[in-house]
């Protein structure tokens, strides 16, 4: 059985104007990003502007991505065509590459999120029972 992924990416993004339409673009990511046989492999998705304070380091968005796998990431990374536009959509909009950060979902997060998986497809996402 797979572990679920956490995944945070910090931008710096000086415009208001760009961090509102990234984080607009990014709000249906959940829902486009899927894999065949049309199952998402993304069990959570969110993009957020920070608050202004100087421990942000000049960072101003932040997403988090829950992904199924660590071989769903990187799909996610290398493969998929959601994130390809949302990438394509935000170039020239950063001042440096984004920070990206990731790890195991903690043990209660990744009960419900296979709990979840059961409910949704009988299975843990792969063919295999949860």
């Amino acid at each position: 059985m797979a572990s679920p992924v956490v995944r945070l990416t910090l931008f710096k993004i000086p415009d208001p104007q760009d961090i509102d339409y990234l984080v607009a673009k990014f709000s249906t990511i959940q829902t486009d990003a899927v894999k065949v046989p049309a199952k998402p492999y993304i069990f959570a998705a969110s993009t957020s502007k920070l608050h202004e304070e100087p421990r942000n380091q000049g960072y101003t968005v932040v997403a988090r991505i829950i992904f199924h796998s660590m071989a769903d990431m990187e799909y996610y990374d290398k493969e998929c065509p959601a994130h390809a536009a949302i990438k394509e959509a935000g170039k020239g909009k950063a001042t440096e590459p984004p920070l990206i950060v990731s790890m195991d979902a903690n043990p209660a997060e990744a009960k419900r999120m296979m709990a979840m998986l059961k409910e949704t497809y009988g299975d843990d996402g792969e063919g295999g029972k949860v």
